[in-house]
């Protein structure tokens, strides 16, 4: 079999896996920037999680603004941005690409390959991401918060696929499994490959796409390559 583009997850794919005790920090940061009680402003986030990633919030500002009117206390706009703009460095240190990451991009474009980006994620991502080195080398890229619409659910498949404009029987999905997108990915006709980071600091350590995945599978992104010469 011929591929003629590999989509790819981003995080705990491409970048670490969302790291919990990082981004508990992150929150508390926030917390006290908002004046908020952290206990309280931390389970607002993990509760505005699905809101969060499928466009429910035009901007990390308005997530925590949603979080004052939630409690009954109106927060201040000023400082809602302000704690945004502090979480925005928990997620840019986030998105620094992992091992071997950006030769094997450059590698597979080389080999004429077009590259996709499908992601479930909050709405500082897309921006940030684009002010990195390597954010730009994919032909397409849905990031839920903005196509308003997330993984597993078959219209995010759909949507960067017809992007690429490559047919989903010849495009090879690259994930580590989180929010059921494996078995997303193969409803939808990609071929999905699973690769496996740590997840020991991951708030979804359980994931039942991966304890019951039998097939194939890779250890690091650049064994990418090695499963497409192998095919």
């Amino acid at each position: 079999m011929t591929f003629e583009a590999v989509v790819f997850d981003l995080f705990g794919t491409l970048v670490p896996p969302f790291r919990k005790a990082e981004h508990t920090e992150a929150i508390r940061g926030c917390a006290r920037v908002l004046g908020m009680d952290f206990e309280a402003c931390h389970a607002l986030w993990i509760e505005s999680f699905g809101q969060r990633t499928s466009g429910g919030f035009a901007s990390v500002a308005d997530n925590f603004a949603w979080m004052g009117d939630r409690t009954g206390v109106r927060l201040d706009p000023q400082a809602c941005r302000a704690a945004a703009v502090q979480y925005g460095e928990f997620t840019r240190a986030g998105l620094e690409p992992l091992e071997g990451v950006e030769r094997t991009l450059a590698a597979l474009k080389t080999a004429g390959l077009r590259l996709g980006l499908l992601t479930n994620c909050a709405p500082d991502v897309p921006s940030i991401l684009a002010e990195t080195a390597w954010g730009s080398r994919f032909d397409a890229a849905v990031f839920s918060c903005t196509a308003r619409v997330s993984k597993p659910e078959p219209r995010s498949y759909e949507l960067v696929l017809d992007r690429l404009g490559i047919p989903a029987g010849a495009v090879l999905y690259v994930g580590d499994g989180s929010d059921g997108e494996l078995r997303g990915a193969a409803a939808a006709g990609l071929h999905p490959v699973l690769v496996t980071p740590d997840l020991t600091n991951t708030y979804d350590r359980t994931r039942p796409d991966v304890e019951s995945w039998t097939g194939p599978r890779i250890a690091t992104i650049p064994d990418v390559l090695g499963y497409l010469d192998g095919r």
